[in-house]
């Protein structure tokens, strides 16, 4: 049986670093209750969508709450930011918060760590002060998917917006980062981004029809269709060139993929994973014997 002191609720917000954090708490050994999402009286989050949240819930089996924060100003908010905590605490039993938080935003103490000093709340904070680069690094190592849903002038262009997090696009954000001085991990707003799988998720999140929009300095991902989707076989894959789904890799029984015994198809396509179909129409149309 898992000790009280071990059950927590993660403060989410459905990017990299809460989804992060859940799965190092996790494997810290703490029993997540919830996931909840402290918001003001009319939300309108253009990064996080609360739909969004609310699906990614759903994909990892657990409940979301969202909490309602009223303030005018900052000593207001915080007094509230506290009672919110402390009904959560009464609620849930947890004694437990666990955020994304990596390091100080705007040379600030940490909110959460400020408001849950005076009533006796333990914060626990697994990616404070980790490497960038370890960080970043281990959301691949890990298979997370990872979009960017919304990122911030003059940083980053419009193309961002949708992209995956892989290597290269690691690559581009080190290269960003080293020569404008921005934060890797975007801790302080210069982008965010949204978690459509992971190893905690029992589904994920399948995106259909998104549209850029740009309010000020920030530039975001609008969704008018998502879904949560059955996990696919680790061997199903996505051809680049028709959008179907198609299995790669040997079979059972098999030494080798199906498409060793197609001829080598030199670039643009060498590297590329293409169904059965696209493969021999390419080969065809390149005239390869």
């Amino acid at each position: 049986m898992i000790s009280r002191t071990k059950q927590a609720v993660v403060l989410w917000t459905g990017g990299k670093d809460s989804c992060l954090a859940l799965h190092w708490a996790r494997d810290g050994g703490y029993q997540i209750q919830a996931l909840v999402t402290f918001t003001p009286p009319q939300p309108s989050f253009l990064a996080h969508p609360l739909k969004f949240m609310s699906l990614q819930a759903e994909a990892l089996g657990l409940p979301h709450h969202l909490v309602r924060i009223d303030g005018d100003d900052k000593a207001v908010w915080k007094t509230n930011y506290s009672r919110a905590i402390e009904r959560l605490r009464s609620a849930s039993g947890v004694n437990t918060l666990v955020t994304g938080d990596i390091a100080e935003v705007g040379g600030e103490p940490n909110w959460v760590r400020e408001c849950c000093r005076s009533i006796g709340v333990d914060v626990q904070t697994p990616l404070w002060g980790k490497d960038r680069r370890e960080l970043v690094h281990s959301l691949l190592s890990q298979k997370f998917e990872v979009i960017f849903s919304c990122v911030k002038k003059p940083w980053f262009t419009e193309e961002w917006l949708g992209l995956t997090l892989d290597e290269t696009v690691i690559d581009r954000l080190m290269r960003l980062a080293s020569e404008s001085g921005m934060d890797l991990c975007g801790e302080q707003g210069e982008y965010h981004t949204l978690v459509l799988d992971a190893p905690l998720f029992r589904k994920r999140i399948r995106l259909g029809a998104s549209a850029a929009r740009t309010r000020d300095s920030l530039m975001h991902l609008e969704f008018h269709d998502l879904k949560v989707e059955e996990k696919r076989s680790p061997r199903e894959k996505i051809c680049p060139k028709c959008g179907r789904p198609f299995l790669c890799g040997p079979a059972h029984g098999e030494s080798a993929c199906w498409c060793s015994k197609a001829p080598h198809l030199p670039p643009p396509l060498e590297g590329n994973c293409y169904c059965a179909a696209c493969l021999e129409a390419e080969v065809i149309q390149r005239k390869i014997p």
